[in-house]
């Protein structure tokens, strides 16, 4: 069974939202309208054709206000709001895994190559500051730094490509865990970190963009 790393999970949610949209824009009222015709063509009796009596608001209670709306219109208006609801925990969903981008991106191989050490060591102060109870923030700064060198002198080709994982293999062929220990643990919570509780517990993904 692959994993399923919180960005492949993100693009996922992003392009389930983007289908949904699409579904709720053009695609619902085209399927209805089509479904309904054929109904009509096959001669199906449409019981659902009953009109139901709107009711006024509490202050008029047993009073009808003389509107009426068909169970087929009921039937779309409860479609569309259950999945307007759907797209917006999706897009919930989708804003925290990119809120976990911000703060855990500077650990893929791309953001070492790419970014200068001061702000390195400020992305790497910041999640301290998040995570003082997992790892020692001052050391932690430090090693984040002098790792980024030693990443680019072992696999110079291949940095800009490199995952969590492959990082945290680097560490463990080259036996450089004494020498890291705080990102090796920074880079063991979120390869342990399900996708379903990532957004709770605020786990890294696996890769930026370069």
């Amino acid at each position: 069974m692959k994993t399923l790393t919180l960005d492949k999970a993100a693009s996922l949610i992003q392009a389930l939202k983007n289908s949904l949209q699409e579904f709720r824009s053009t695609e619902f009222e085209e399927n209805f309208t089509r479904t309904s015709t054929l109904v009509t063509t096959l001669g199906i009796t449409n019981t659902s054709m009953r009109l139901k009596k709107k009711k006024r608001l509490e202050l008029y209670e047993g009073q009808d206000d003389g509107m009426h709306i068909s169970e087929v219109q009921h039937l779309r208006i409860n479609i569309n709001n259950a999945v307007d609801v759907f797209i917006n925990q999706l897009n919930w969903r989708y804003e925290k895994l990119m809120e976990v981008a911000d703060d855990f991106g500077f650990l893929s191989g791309a953001s070492l190559y790419n970014m200068s050490t001061i702000e390195l060591k400020k992305a790497a102060m910041d999640l301290a500051m998040k995570y003082e109870k997992d790892i020692n923030g001052a050391e932690f700064i430090d090693e984040i730094s002098d790792f980024q060198n030693v990443v680019k002198s072992i696999i110079p080709d291949h940095i800009k490509s490199a995952t969590v994982i492959e990082l945290l293999q680097l560490i463990q062929d080259y036996n450089l865990k004494e020498s890291y220990p705080n990102v090796e643990i920074v880079f063991r919570i979120f390869l342990t970190m399900p996708v379903t509780a990532a957004i709770d517990v605020k786990v890294a993904l696996a890769n930026s963009s370069s």
